[in-house]
């Protein structure tokens, strides 16, 4: 979107601190891959911790922190099928309908994921392995992830609500702008 508004600059700035979060989880598990390697075939002593890290914690964490600035970059996976075959405000409707069904369906994982971190968090559950690692720890990255989706949701549907008269419906283009489309107006 060309404006940005004072709230999608927050949005933005603390998407990009946590994706920050997503980007030291990968990088910590390809350092750690590696020190595993060498202490395996060179020392002949493994690291015991590292896949359960991998597992309960730099997965979900590389994944859950990255997942609402992807949505604003674009970065997402978008049908386009239908969208050289019908009207502008159609193709608004339908966006609307589709954003609107998503932030129902997050808002759901949302609570779901609180509510399951704050139990585990209460119930002091450990997973079982080399070390017992806090099941609690694991489980924000789900809200964390999921609650800046849902804002970024959100104010997408503010932005096509909000700007249809104005632009004549054409606020769809700006809020579903592609990279590839951002490259070739750019």
């Amino acid at each position: 979107m060309k404006s940005r508004s004072r709230s999608d600059a927050v949005l933005a700035a603390i998407e990009r601190t946590v994706l920050y979060g997503a980007a030291i989880a990968f990088a910590a598990m390809m350092i750690i891959t590696v020190i595993d390697i060498v202490m395996r075939y060179f020392l002949n002593s493994p690291l015991g911790w590292s896949s359960e890290l991998f597992i309960y914690y730099l997965l979900p964490a590389g994944f859950f922190l990255a997942i609402s600035d992807t949505l604003r970059e674009n970065g997402h996976i978008k049908l386009t099928l239908m969208d050289s075959y019908v009207s502008v405000r159609t193709r608004w409707w339908m966006s609307l309908v589709g954003h609107a069904a998503s932030a129902v369906y997050i808002a759901f994982v949302l609570v779901t994921g609180l509510t399951k971190t704050a139990y585990k968090w209460q119930m002091q559950d450990a997973y079982p392995g080399y070390i017992l690692w806090p099941v609690w720890l694991s489980a924000i990255f789900v809200p964390i992830g999921f609650g800046l989706l849902e804002l970024r949701i959100l104010q997408r549907i503010y932005i096509l609500v909000s700007r249809r008269r104005r632009t004549r419906y054409a606020i769809v283009d700006e809020v579903e702008r592609t990279h590839e489309d951002n490259e070739v107006t750019a």
